[in-house]
């Protein structure tokens, strides 16, 4: 095993990898130079909430890169849900905005 106290930083094949914290509140950081790839056998799985640094700042994947599936339990959004496929499920209800 390794013990690090404070932080650390790593020349991995030309490029920097830095475990840190955060500042005031001293949560783990680790930084990497340009990506950073998480690489698992099979999956990756995350044990608590996976969140962006801040509000409105983070994609989920981008216009060249997709998710394939996207399995989930309930959506909530404050903005336009736009689709080029179908929709379907089991309970759909859509609500449409009347003109007078």
């Amino acid at each position: 095993s390794l013990l690090i106290t404070g932080s650390a930083t790593f020349d991995i094949g030309g490029r920097e990898l830095q475990i840190t914290n955060t500042g005031a509140n001293g949560f783990p950081k680790i930084f990497g130079e340009s990506s950073l790839f998480l690489a698992g056998g099979s999956s990756i799985q995350v044990q608590n909430d996976f969140l962006p640094h801040s509000n409105n700042s983070i994609a989920l994947g981008s216009s060249t890169r997709n998710f394939t599936e996207l399995h989930i339990n309930s959506i909530t959004a404050s903005g336009n849900i736009s689709a080029s496929g179908n929709i379907s499920g089991s309970s759909l209800v859509m609500e449409m905005p009347f003109n007078s």
